[in-house]
């Protein structure tokens, strides 16, 4: 989370906690470094399936610990968590 500025983490957390008073717990946000979205997704709605399946294990194993960030760049997505109560 080092690369991004101030107001775009904020932004994040934002997202994060507004889309799980909304929809639930199971999810993280999206982070499009192309299009520079800013969304709030559950597990099942990332692709592909092994992407998914891999979010779902890290966020069953956090116990709700952290937010869960996905970069999604041109070629890939990377996973990052924020500590809840920053």
């Amino acid at each position: 989370m080092e690369n991004f500025e101030k107001e775009m983490v904020e932004k994040i957390i934002q997202t994060g906690l507004q889309g799980e008073f909304i929809r639930g717990d199971n999810g993280a946000v999206l982070v499009d470094q192309d299009s520079g979205d800013i969304v709030y997704l559950l597990s099942h709605e990332f692709k592909p399936q092994d992407f998914c399946s891999k979010l779902e294990e890290l966020l069953s194993d956090d116990n709700r610990k952290h937010i869960f960030v996905v970069v999604k760049t041109n070629d890939a997505l990377h996973i990052s968590k924020i500590p809840r109560g920053v």
